[in-house]
């Protein structure tokens, strides 16, 4: 043949002399006389052009490039699956659809027909449809031109049987031996496209820097030495990395380090900051200063951040969605304590404005000064802030009245502060006796009224600061992750969800996953 120093090269010699030697028997010639130097003559002239023409090969070929090419754009169109056409071959041969997942392009798939592996196994076939023509040959010099009777001697002195049982056990035999090849040949063939396919995913993989070298050359080891199964195996190897464009993972890994170390270090000094003004606020606090502010929540920590959008979307998209289920169950039981809080303020209001109408004598102050003219007075604003603490604990009972010995008036709390030096105002009102009684017993049968009635406020408080405490510990845990110098959490966010960190694969995967996060993942962001 054509393609180089291999032992089916001198395959057509051997046909050409075969059937010289067929010719030669069925007209009862002596294959060593001087009868036959003409025939052999043309036996080595008729091997000789079959070397170079390699017409049975050419067609061969050409008919396997044919229906190669018409499977390669049947299946490339996205709509393939969904035609008659597609299922009828589907049902002939499920495995025809098996096409390479990274050659897009057809002169890909075609240079792999004029690689030397492919045209070994073409001689394999070639060899095969010489072999069943000497055979279809013989069999028709037997029934047709008398090939036995010419040689009705030469069976008689063997004595095997009479020329009709010799002709007959040969024809028996040789269309045995014919049906055999057929099927061989068609297996063969059949088998071809998926080796073509192997090859063109090596000839695609070699050019690209996102398969790894020790992927493609473990495949073309296997592809040389005929080991197709297993380079079946590389291929598919060579694929998926082509895919996760695996490669580059390396070089992509260390960018997103950078950028996650950035990540976290932007959050871990927004994190400081608000540590620092929470402290700064306690210590006012402890000191009874005006300049005093509310404590600011993990929560609130986390979606003031301004770059929060995209730590969530690192949360998730990563490999475990954890981080990102403890923030969504702090948001949702937030927002069912915000909706309960309203219904037991609107409670709490309506339930002292009718405790105030039982009590005989006092003024009312809302600031935070007590007030100076001896007589007795209720700081509403104080009393409701405490009342809407207290409903929020397990605690069971006011604390008792006492005496004010300046004023011989009775002084009402619900907490008790004063064991806790400067750690804040706890009296709400001072009153005489009867009244100071009144608002205490009022007061404890209110906060009672409020728990039985709106028991999901209660519940609602406890698991939202039990998520609390989870969400701070896995922050915690996150920043002491980046502090031992690892990665802690992976996925892509909006700045780096392109192909300088991710595959084309993980960009599509993670922009569709990133639609799905819930909208109340947004409900306190701040920018």
């Amino acid at each position: 043949m054509t393609i180089g120093d291999t032992l089916l090269k001198i395959t057509d010699y051997p046909f050409a002399y075969s059937l010289m030697a067929i010719l030669f028997a069925s007209n009862g010639l002596e294959l060593l006389s001087k009868d036959s130097l003409v025939f052999l003559g043309i036996a080595g002239a008729i091997g000789t052009i079959l070397t170079i023409i390699d017409p049975v090969g050419f067609i061969i070929m050409r008919y396997m490039k044919w229906v190669e090419k018409i499977a390669f754009f049947f299946f490339s169109n996205p709509n393939a699956q969904e035609t008659r056409t597609f299922r009828l071959l589907q049902k002939i041969n499920p495995k025809l659809k098996e096409q390479s997942r990274i050659c897009k392009n057809w002169e890909e798939v075609e240079n792999a027909f004029h690689t030397k592996s492919i045209e070994l196994e073409k001689e394999k076939i070639v060899s095969s449809y010489y072999f069943l023509i000497l055979i279809v040959f013989t069999y028709i010099m037997i029934g047709h031109f008398g090939a036995i009777e010419n040689n009705s001697n030469y069976w008689a002195i063997q004595k095997i049987c009479d020329v009709s049982c010799v002709k007959d056990y040969s024809s028996i035999t040789l269309i045995i031996i014919s049906v055999i090849l057929v099927i061989i040949i068609s297996l063969n063939a059949g088998k071809i496209f998926k080796k073509v396919r192997t090859v063109s995913t090596y000839l695609m993989g070699i050019n690209h820097p996102v398969v790894t070298k020790t992927s493609i050359e473990n495949l073309s080891r296997f592809i040389e030495s005929g080991d197709w199964k297993t380079a079946e195996y590389w291929r598919n190897i060579v694929e998926t990395e082509f895919l996760n464009e695996q490669g580059l993972v390396e070089e992509r890994g260390e960018k997103l380090k950078n950028h996650m170390n950035a990540l976290i270090g932007q959050f871990k000094q927004h994190k400081n900051y608000i540590d620092e003004n929470n402290n700064r606020s306690l210590i006012n606090s402890l000191t009874n200063r005006k300049t005093s502010s509310k404590e600011v929540l993990t929560i609130d920590m986390l979606c003031t951040f301004s770059n929060y959008k995209n730590l969530l979307e690192h949360f998730y998209t990563d490999t475990s969605l954890m981080r990102y289920n403890k923030i969504y169950k702090v948001l949702e039981l937030d927002e069912k304590f915000k909706n309960s809080l309203n219904d037991t303020n609107a409670k709490i209001n309506e339930g002292v404005e009718n405790i105030l109408k039982k009590l005989s004598e006092y003024s009312s102050d809302v600031s935070n000064a007590i007030s100076k003219n001896g007589g007795p007075w209720i700081n509403l604003k104080l009393l409701i802030e405490h009342l809407e603490c207290f409903v929020q604990t397990t605690n069971k009972d006011i604390i008792p009245i006492s005496e004010n010995p300046d004023y011989h008036l009775f002084q009402v709390r619900i907490f008790d502060h004063r064991e806790y030096e400067g750690y804040g105002q706890d009296v709400i009102a001072e009153l005489y006796q009867s009244d100071a009684e009144i608002l205490t017993k009022e007061l404890h049968e209110l906060s009672n009224k409020i728990r039985n009635e709106n028991s999901v406020f209660t519940t609602t408080w406890l698991e939202l600061r039990k998520a609390e405490e989870d969400l701070k510990q896995m922050i915690n845990e996150l920043l002491l992750s980046y502090e031992l110098m690892t990665i802690p959490i992976r996925g892509s966010c909006n700045y780096c969800r392109n192909e300088e960190f991710w595959s084309k694969t993980s960009i599509v995967n993670d922009e569709n996953k990133v639609k799905e996060i819930s909208p109340i993942m947004y409900t306190k962001q701040k920018i």
